[in-house]
């Protein structure tokens, strides 16, 4: 033990015991270094490494058993069959010798299962599981990863460990957000957020609430002090700077001036490569809806704002009258974004149009009919899909422009304008040129941060069709452009969770995945992109409900969103992994539908069809097409999949549908 046995005792003595009985109790903690201390003070812990992580393994679980294969596969991984079970049996031996002092404890062993029988057992992990935000102190529980010093037994018990410290994390993360969120005074407020910031040091959210808290105190000294120990925690641990809505705030309390016009994050003004877009005054076709669309307006702006490449102008700061048309172009607006609000009964109405700026053609048009209940969260969700929505018809507009003006231009952009619709058809001829285009790009602006990000999730996408020949070179080159797009502009939600998905490709970088998705999100929770690539990232991690969510909240912000295909074959690789065969077979058929040249989709198919029984004859020749020659062990080799029984009911689904070994 790292530490002696008084001070691990005094370390508990604030540990409640919540299960009371007659015998004995022990408390285990496993946050940190893990101890366990009986009702007497007693410290008993094993001497041997593997036999405390199965112990830890047990009070998990307990009181239900878990098979011999369990322990035998997460810490002898590498050892034949009969050599891991020996060794388990020594450790089992060494653990009933040390449960003999705690007098009645049971290690109840059976041929293939094992189980631990403490009916006064209290567990921190447990605990923090079963917390409500009438419990904050429970957070305090959390001081360090779990099990912090049985790192390194095992690759396999590294990955089972990894697994259960972000699924703990997420918990206490989500139950340390619910409590911030009920506090309404400073003092409470940032007691909170100091506990948030302890389990996540990267939360900005909880750093923008220690800001604002000590700015409302009138503190603004230590205002500033928070937001600088936030841009070290963010820059030494994510490699990020602070997000746009965090400089902000603290530019307005030190009393900075802000630009007049919304410009995207972490430009000093709008620059060659933003589409300037004009916010017009929304018409209110009833007196009660003028407040609702002057409102909608501000968060209308404030949403498309964080899509860096665009600027916008608003108008209603000019005049509420309409503006001509000539006057739009003189402000060097390309789009013009309009609208109507009108209330009923029951009911408000919004419509939205995008105009181009130069013929007055509508680009695109929405109608939202929404029930009248909390105003404010109303203007949030209409303000959000409009901003998700008008994203990708600006850059299909681009892309037109670039492919039409046939005028040559020095600059990368216009070239990874040109690459972007290829990339999402993934023909193949077509897919090598956009990744031509791409080479050529970085070169012409080496410091153009998506033109690196592009490029590397080209290289991913060549990896996962099965298009490349060296895949050590390809996953180099995919790692050298996601690292030089993080490393230029940490600030691009876009660029950060392209790299995220490139990262959580290589399995061995979920963690770091994770921190760029949830980066990228709080700079814009309005791009579908980012939450459909967290999305994937959680399935591979083996939390396969978060990912369906996060990619069904992408699909609400953008149901006829361009990466639809991407959708669909990640919710239907989750319904695969939870056994959930129709499911999947629903929306992988959807996917290949929409993009019959996405050999994953076809692979989800043939697994969830191989499960099911049924005949995947159609799905392996299309997938005999797009990659000759697949084979079982190809797809084991490149799947990001993290958890050996999702990564073996992957494969098992393949076998069963016909793909060769």
């Amino acid at each position: 033990m790292a530490s002696s046995q008084g001070e691990s005792v005094s370390s508990l003595e604030t540990l409640r015991v919540v299960q009371a009985g007659i015998g004995p109790q022990l408390r285990v903690r496993l946050f940190g270094t893990m101890e366990a201390v009986t009702a007497t003070g007693d410290l008993v812990l094993p001497r041997i490494r593997r036999t405390k992580a199965i112990l830890a393994m047990l009070v998990l679980a307990a009181p239900h058993p878990l098979l011999r294969d369990q322990f035998t596969s997460l810490l002898w991984s590498q050892r034949e069959k009969e050599q891991a079970r020996a060794s388990l049996r020594q450790c089992v031996f060494e653990l009933q010798d040390v449960v003999a002092r705690w007098g009645g404890t049971l290690v109840r062993t059976g041929r293939d299962q094992i189980a631990l029988d403490c009916p006064g057992l209290w567990v921190d992990a447990i605990e923090v599981m079963h917390a409500t935000p009438r419990t904050p102190g429970v957070l305090d529980l959390v001081r360090g990863p779990l099990l912090q010093d049985l790192s390194g037994l095992d690759r396999a018990f590294e990955r089972w460990l990894d697994g259960e410290r972000q699924r703990l994390l997420g918990i206490a993360r989500a139950l340390a957000e619910a409590v911030l969120a009920e506090q309404t005074d400073p003092v409470s407020t940032i007691d909170a957020a100091d506990a948030l910031l302890r389990i996540d040091p990267t939360h900005e959210g909880g750093w923008r609430a220690v800001i604002a808290a000590h700015a409302e105190r009138g503190e603004q000294a230590l205002a500033i002090a928070a937001y600088e120990r936030c841009a070290r925690a963010l820059a030494d641990l994510a490699q990020v700077a602070p997000a746009a809505e965090t400089e902000a705030l603290i530019a307005r309390i030190r009393g900075e001036r802000r630009p007049v016009l919304a410009i995207p994050a972490g430009r000093d003004g709008p620059g060659a490569k933003d589409v300037r877009v004009g916010i017009a005054p929304l018409r209110a076709l009833d007196a009660p809806s003028e407040d609702f669309a002057e409102g909608l307006e501000d968060e209308i702006t404030s949403a498309l704002s964080r899509f860096r490449g665009l600027c916008c102008v608003v108008l209603r700061r000019m005049t509420r009258e309409p503006l001509e048309r000539g006057v739009w172009e003189s402000l060097g607006l390309a789009y013009v974004l309009e609208g109507s609000v009108q209330r009923g009964d029951d009911k408000i109405r919004v419509v939205m149009r995008l105009l181009a700026a130069r013929t007055g053609e509508t680009v695109w048009q929405h109608r939202f009919l929404r029930p009248m209940t909390d105003l404010l969260t109303l203007q949030d969700e209409i303000a959000g899909q409009t901003a998700a929505r008008i994203d990708p018809a600006l850059l299909l507009g681009g892309m037109q422009r670039a492919s039409l003006s046939g005028v040559a231009d020095p600059a990368a952009y216009p070239l990874l304008l040109r690459a972007i619709p290829a990339i999402y058809r993934l023909d193949r001829e077509e897919f090598s040129a956009a990744g031509r285009l791409l080479e050529e790009a970085v070169p012409r602006e080496p410091g153009y941060a998506p033109a690196h990000a592009w490029l590397a999730h080209w290289h991913m996408l060549s990896l996962g069709q099965g298009w490349t020949e060296d895949r050590a070179e390809t996953l180099r080159r995919m790692r050298a452009h996601a690292d030089r797009a993080l490393a230029l502009d940490p600030g691009d939600a876009r660029s950060l969770t392209i790299v995220g998905h490139v990262r959580a490709f290589t399995r061995r970088g979920l963690t770091e995945a994770r921190a760029l998705h949830e980066r990228a999100l709080s700079i814009n929770p309005n791009l579908p992109l980012a939450w459909v690539l967290s999305g994937l990232a959680e399935i591979y991690r083996g939390d396969h409900e978060e990912g369906i969510r996060r990619i069904e909240r992408a699909r609400a912000l953008s149901p006829l969103d361009p990466a639809e295909f991407w959708f669909d074959t990640a919710v239907g690789l989750a319904h695969l992994l939870r056994h959930e065969h129709e499911a999947a077979i629903s929306a992988a058929r959807r996917a290949a539908d929409v993009n019959p040249y996405f050999s994953s989709a076809f692979k989800v198919l043939a697994s969830a069809l191989g499960h099911a029984g049924m005949s995947a004859a159609d799905a392996l020749a299309r997938l005999a097409q797009l990659e000759p020659g697949f084979t079982v062990t190809d797809a084991l080799a490149r799947t990001p999949i993290v958890h050996e029984e999702d990564r073996d009911w992957f494969a098992q689904g393949l076998r069963r549908a016909g793909v060769p070994e």
